[in-house]
């Protein structure tokens, strides 16, 4: 029996629900200059007459149209252009405008269409780069993490102020059991939001797994500040104070989990953990009964159930449990050792070792120390 370090569901949830405000980079909306800039274009200038009110009235809608065009766009660059633009206009209008031609405004017009055409083919580009980000995420949530990984580094090279390129290629390597590369990641991306709770989760969650359990406490603590109803963050920190032998901590923080979610299996689990670690089989059963209840498709929650079994004598139930497990998971290789175990108490020893034996093809090394291993 052991506990349940990750949370099956994570990457599917924090990706397609938690997180959609990563799912887009700083975009901005393309703007189609010829429906635009139209309404400029069809305003004639009666060039015969120097008219000053006329041109004046044509400055005007010029300026209108600029105004437009940056209400469209956030981008940066091609807004100190129109301001610029828009300065020369207003210079423009407080003086005689009788003698100015057509063509003088239509240079103009013809700057202002170059820096729309400049601005069109860098969101082009920005397009491209946010497209690969978005196959990015599916390449995570399809556990294609070499891919997932290479797309976020360009988000990151293409985005450096954007968080969702670290956040992402933080989770990626923690996916791929690289803890220290991510906890990098994952700081980069808090250095762009101080307040982001699934940064502060994950971090926690790679610390966890290094072993630094009260580090990880302290970013899930973070996480609680920034959201009290974040479910995982009450579950990660109650197996760090498990981890700690602070059972009372864990307890608690295994109850508000179940508060914020009386469906999660995994914390039936493992507070049935708690109880098969005091010797106490019975209550350990009864929890971890409800675990099974709730998600029949948990191979290691049947497994645990075997292992409970086993401890109170309960062989051939053991071995039912035990083969739910393997139907589930035919890798998970303890379910084979337990149910070896069951299997030499019934005096069934040459099934029990071939049941080892498939253990121990499935590197799981605690056969080694099976006195009767050698059985035939």
């Amino acid at each position: 029996m052991k506990k349940l370090i990750l949370i099956n569901f994570f990457i599917f949830t924090f990706i397609y629900a938690n997180s959609q405000q990563y799912r887009t980079s700083p975009d901005v909306v393309k703007m189609d200059y010829f429906s635009n800039i139209e309404p400029v274009l069809n305003y004639t200038i009666n060039e015969s007459n120097n008219n000053n009110y006329r041109n004046k009235e044509y400055l005007s809608a010029l300026m209108n149209w600029i105004h437009d065009l940056k209400s469209k766009t956030d981008d940066e660059i091609f807004n100190k252009a129109m301001d610029k633009y828009l300065v020369g206009i207003k210079k423009l209008l407080i003086l005689d405008l009788s003698g100015m031609k057509m063509s003088e405004f239509k240079l103009l017009e013809e700057k202002i269409i170059e820096n729309i055409e400049d601005y069109n083919l860098r969101l082009e580009e920005n397009n491209k780069n946010i497209a690969e980000y978005q196959e990015g995420l599916e390449d995570l949530k399809s556990n294609f993490y070499y891919n997932a990984l290479k797309r976020f580094n360009n988000t990151i090279e293409n985005f450096p102020d954007f968080i969702g390129g670290y956040l992402y290629k933080g989770i990626t390597l923690y996916k791929m059991n690289r803890e220290s590369e991510a906890i990098h990641c994952l700081d980069k991306a808090l250095e762009i939001d101080n307040k982001n709770e699934n940064a502060y989760l994950y971090k926690g969650i790679c610390l966890f797994n290094l072993g630094l359990y009260d580090k990880s406490i302290t970013n899930f603590n973070k996480v609680i500040i920034l959201n009290p109803l974040k479910e995982d963050s009450y579950y990660y920190r109650a197996m760090a104070y498990s981890n700690m032998k602070d059972e009372g901590n864990a307890i608690s923080d295994y109850k508000k989990a179940l508060e914020l979610n009386p469906n999660n299996a995994d914390v039936y689990n493992n507070l049935s953990w708690i109880k098969f670690e005091k010797k106490d089989y019975k209550g350990a059963l009864e929890l971890i009964k409800k675990a099974v209840q709730i998600d029949p498709n948990n191979s290691n929650a049947w497994e645990s159930k075997g292992e409970i079994n086993l401890n109170l004598g309960k062989f051939q139930e053991c071995i039912l449990d035990c083969d739910k497990s393997i139907h589930l998971d035919p890798t998970y290789s303890n379910s084979y050792l337990i149910k070896g175990r069951a299997l030499f108490k019934l005096g069934k020893k040459k099934e029990a070792c071939a049941s080892w034996q498939k253990a121990k093809e499935l590197g799981n090394i605690k056969v080694n120390s099976l006195p009767n291993f050698s059985l035939e």
